[in-house]
């Protein structure tokens, strides 16, 4: 379970005065679930996804997660903490043009995480169907791409999946594919979160969360 309690995020302007990006009073995730983020750009979506992970501090609360307090957690542990427990689908995907898709899912191990821990990056390029005769990701469609980034996340088998709009410019056909690949993900039992505009993603979660201004303007759970 991912829990947040009274977190405030706030940045300081040009002028010096504090002004909230994020305001949750409580809030949680469950695992087993996938829970679609919603709302209008500078809602503060993306700013939630990186206060879970621990990427953003936040200036008073607490996430807890998988029996870690991440907000009381010093920063390389907190990066400790993410890299063996989050999986992160970036929008742009944040892959290494130049590199393979093998070597770019394989990519987190040179973070020192044990192979032994990995589940095999071959089998997970054909879970995707990712094609195995690429020299480079560059090379690849966007729908390709999104396929890598996906098998990069769940590298490590990682509880936690967070995903910032990842049906975004995806035609129908990949957009479908990745939805179905989340909910196979909350499925086995994790948490999935994701960040997104996409009505059919959120016709198919099992939550959805409506942000405004930094706050839970509502939430919708699936009958």
């Amino acid at each position: 379970m991912v829990s947040l309690q009274r977190i405030l995020v706030d940045v300081s302007d040009s002028l010096r005065s504090k002004r909230a990006i994020l305001t949750i009073d409580d809030l949680i995730f469950r695992p087993g679930e996938l829970t679609v983020v919603a709302g209008p750009s500078g809602s503060g979506k993306s700013t939630l996804l990186n206060v879970i992970s621990g990427i953003t501090p936040v200036n008073s609360g607490s996430v807890s997660a998988f029996g870690e307090t991440v907000t009381e957690l010093r920063e390389s542990r907190r990066d400790a903490w993410r890299r063996r427990t989050v999986g992160m689908i970036f929008q742009d995907f944040n892959l290494i043009g130049e590199l393979s898709p093998l070597d770019n899912i394989r990519l987190p191990l040179s973070f020192g995480k044990s192979a032994q821990s990995a589940i095999d990056a071959g089998s997970l390029m054909h879970r995707f169907g990712i094609p195995s005769d690429r020299t480079t990701v560059s090379r690849m469609s966007r729908g390709e791409q999104q396929r890598v980034a996906i098998a990069r996340a769940l590298l490590f088998d990682p509880p936690i999946i967070l995903a910032d709009e990842p049906t975004a410019s995806l035609d129908t056909k990949n957009g479908a594919f990745v939805i179905e690949a989340l909910i196979e993900e909350a499925a086995k039992g994790k948490t999935v979160i994701a960040v997104s505009h996409d009505p059919e993603l959120v016709a198919r979660a099992a939550t959805t969360i409506y942000l405004d201004h930094g706050r839970i303007a509502r939430q919708e759970v699936a009958s």
